[in-house]
């Protein structure tokens, strides 16, 4: 440190020493002081602090990067001393990790690169300026030649300047697109874990089931037995009907702890429950989307359709998204929009953008699973959260609430409180139900080429709208 001082102090001194003697008016001298010189010292404290940073940082996450494999593949010792390593391992590689962070960050390199190559540039015009050199050797004394060389100086400076603004925006960037990255990875990770807690879960529940069944069989089956040696002439089309009838009365929740505990989970779950036979394991969206076909309900049966109260895992209104799907049709192959004929391009579901954002391309290709995904992740993700936002969202219906949604997902889901959307706000927020119909229809873009449709889809919103919920 006090080598450093000295050589700044030294440097300084030089420089003042130099300016003293030239042939310059007392102006000229301050105004090479307080910015040739001044920027000087700055840049040359500078690189020295970012230098001696970028330094350690890497020396850190180089030395780090050699041992930390090596105290992996140390296997001798007693296993107290192996914990220790693996711990000692677990948290230099936390450092180095941290380390190389901390460097990509800040770039204390490239700044390191930039501020040297200035105070050199700054250094060597002085040196020229003070000797008449270089650029300066046309003119005949220094008065003459300080225009050129000021104007030489703030050009440096200049660059200096927006080369900081320039990789600053690039780190930025940069920065940005690591955050997105990272927080697909941890969308997807999450996705992932619920699936297993799904599937976990439905392992247990069948369990549990089977459990109370084996508990049931034994009465049942001593007399299904005493039944067929009463009956040994019972037809073949008899025995499945009363075999049938047999099983219906087995699963009638019986007063045993087994039975209490089986209904008592059946009433606490938020969820629907899975038959294990039947249970593939698919992401989270899909199995909100694909109405599981074989839900097993509190009386063993199971029913054709998916009950409304069951959909607790979901936020979204079941009506809506089918309204959805029925008008807008799942296309596998992206295409133009059919207003513009050209963006934005679309697929699937009527999807505009991928999951990172990025627009669909014509020529692209998805799976039925993928549109199915995709559909559900945007509804929640991007439509939802701003139709919550109306005001009255929480006091409408299922049915409202599916009508909205359509509307929105058809003409943007920040419609409300919008300029273009004036009359639909004001319905809304005076909850002027009356007027809610001809509100609806009237966005279908009048004399387009797609009005027609549009008008159907307003009517069946507005209908779904005013259907009574129950």
């Amino acid at each position: 440190m006090d080598k450093k001082n000295d050589y700044s102090q030294y440097l300084k001194q030089t420089f003042s020493g130099l300016i003293d003697r030239l042939d310059l008016s007392d102006l000229q001298k301050d105004f090479m002081k307080n910015r040739w010189l001044d920027q000087v010292m700055w840049l040359e404290g500078q690189s020295t602090k970012v230098r001696n940073r970028y330094y350690r940082l890497r020396m850190i996450t180089i030395v780090g990067g050699v041992i930390v494999p090596a105290l992996i593949g140390f296997q001798k010792g007693s296993q107290k001393f192996q914990e220790i390593v693996s711990w000692s391992a677990l948290g230099l590689s936390q450092v180095v990790a941290v380390s190389a962070a901390v460097e990509e960050f800040f770039g204390y390199g490239d700044k390191y690169r930039s501020y040297r190559n200035t105070a050199e540039g700054l250094k060597i015009e002085g040196w020229q300026f003070f000797q008449m050199a270089g650029s300066y050797h046309q003119y005949h004394t220094h008065s003459d030649a300080y225009t050129t060389f000021a104007d030489r100086v703030e050009q440096y400076i200049q660059q200096d300047l927006q080369g900081f603004v320039s990789q600053l925006a690039g780190r930025q960037e940069e920065s940005k697109k690591q955050t997105k990255e990272t927080a697909t990875q941890n969308i997807e990770h999450a996705l992932s874990k619920l699936n297993e807690q799904l599937q976990l879960q439905a392992e247990s529940q069948a369990q549990l089931k089977q459990l109370v069944t084996e508990k049931q069989h034994p009465e049942a089956s001593s007399q299904q037995l005493e039944q067929n040696r009463s009956n040994p002439q019972q037809s073949d089309d008899e025995k499945p009907a009363e075999q049938a009838a047999q099983v219906t009365s087995d699963k009638q929740p019986d007063s045993s702890p087994v039975g209490n505990l089986w209904q008592q989970d059946e009433e606490n779950r938020d969820s629907t429950s899975l038959n294990v036979g039947s249970v593939e394991y698919l992401s989270a969206n899909e199995i909100l989307a694909k109405i599981k076909s074989n839900p097993i309900s509190r009386n063993g049966r199971a029913p054709n359709k998916l009950i409304e109260a069951k959909q607790a895992s979901t936020r979204l209104p079941v009506c809506g998204v089918e309204l959805i799907k029925e008008f807008e049709g799942c296309y596998l192959d992206a295409y133009p929009d059919p207003l513009t004929n050209a963006e934005p391009i679309t697929i699937g579901w009527g999807s505009t953008k991928k999951r990172d954002g990025s627009p669909w391309q014509l020529g692209e290709r998805i799976s039925q699973q993928v549109a199915d995904e995709l559909l559900m992740y945007q509804l929640e993700t991007s439509y939802l959260p701003d139709l919550e936002k109306i005001p009255c969202w929480n006091d409408l219906n299922r049915n409202q609430q599916g009508a909205l949604l359509s509307f929105g997902y058809n003409l943007g889901s920040k419609f409300y409180g919008t300029s273009n959307f004036g009359t639909m706000t004001k319905v809304l927020k005076n909850r002027d139900w009356d007027n809610i119909r001809e509100t609806f229809i009237m966005y279908r873009n009048p004399g387009s080429n797609v009005e027609e449709g549009l008008r159907r889809r307003r009517v069946a919103e507005a209908e779904l709208f005013l259907k009574p919920y129950s």
